[in-house]
């Protein structure tokens, strides 16, 4: 399920396994090619045909998971996380998982194209335009960066 997400955040006891080997099948829905697309080849043949196991840090390592928090806090830094993409510009984040999908399966010079036209769209945006002067406000009050 991990692999359909956006963000893989673990605590530090999780594990990743693919059960399914053991009853002579592959991972389903799309299981296979998930994987290989995040962690590439050589660790999908790891955790399928090997059929082996990785522990978070692990998972972490091989590009499973991006971030892992110990036990003890995991559920307030998972919150603070969610807390903090909340805040993110709603329109600039789905264009941006639109980009980069499509950046992923294009030559460069296509994917810059993409980039140019995504951006264009949210640049013409009033609340870009909002965004920005509260920007250069704040750096004249000395809050910039």
């Amino acid at each position: 399920m991990s692999l359909s997400c956006d963000f893989r955040l673990a605590a530090k006891s999780a594990s990743y396994a693919f059960p399914e080997a053991k009853f002579g099948v592959l991972p389903a829905t799309n299981g296979v090619s998930r994987l290989v697309r995040i962690v590439g080849t050589h660790w999908a043949r790891w955790m399928i045909t090997a059929n082996m196991p990785v522990d978070a840090d692990e998972a972490r390592m091989m590009g499973l998971v991006h971030k892992v928090y110990p036990d003890e806090t995991f559920e307030e830094d998972v919150m603070a996380f969610c807390r903090h993409l909340a805040k993110q510009d709603s329109e600039m984040v789905g264009a941006s998982k639109v980009a980069i999908e499509l950046a992923k399966d294009l030559p460069a010079h296509q994917a810059a194209s993409v980039e140019r036209l995504v951006n264009s769209s949210l640049m013409l945006s009033p609340h870009y335009k909002d965004l920005m002067m509260a920007h250069v406000a704040s750096i004249g009050k000395g809050k910039g960066g």
